[in-house]
């Protein structure tokens, strides 16, 4: 999953899980308690900026440097196809939890639509984030 060219996508994955799992949490709580509801934006991007950060730190820190331009960006693809499949995951198991649903040709290119956009904001934020969490680490 990992090579020298793109290190540290078990962590992004992981982080990515894990904080996608808290946030949603979260969110049940926050509705039980509060009765509003985290917005669905916040819980898609969230987990991509935590963990595009901490693999930017793991970088920084195990490399010394931060990544270049092109490592940055082959991480922040690499990290959005892997947000990207975790998204079509959650709406697929959605999907299929919510009976009686049917999913024609407009809902299925809404669908499509919506995660192309996650995808592009992903890789934006990934790209971001990596740098930012390794200058982070490399300034002390």
């Amino acid at each position: 999953m990992t090579d020298a060219r793109t290190p540290f996508l078990v962590r992004y994955t992981l982080v990515l899980v894990g904080t996608h799992i808290a946030l949603t949490a979260l969110g049940m709580i926050v509705v039980q308690v509060f009765a509003v509801a985290i917005p669905s934006g916040a819980i898609a991007i969230i987990p991509p900026m935590i963990a595009a950060l901490a693999a930017g730190q793991g970088w920084g820190r195990a490399i010394g440097a931060v990544p270049d331009s092109a490592a940055a960006w082959r991480f922040a693809v690499f990290g959005g196809l892997i947000a990207l499949a975790l998204q079509l995951a959650i709406a697929m198991f959605a999907l299929v939890a919510l009976s009686g649903f049917q999913l024609d040709t407009g809902a299925m290119l809404t669908l499509m639509a919506i995660m192309a956009v996650v995808f592009v904001i992903s890789v934006l934020v990934n790209r971001f984030f990596v740098t930012m969490g390794a200058k982070a680490v490399l300034r002390g």
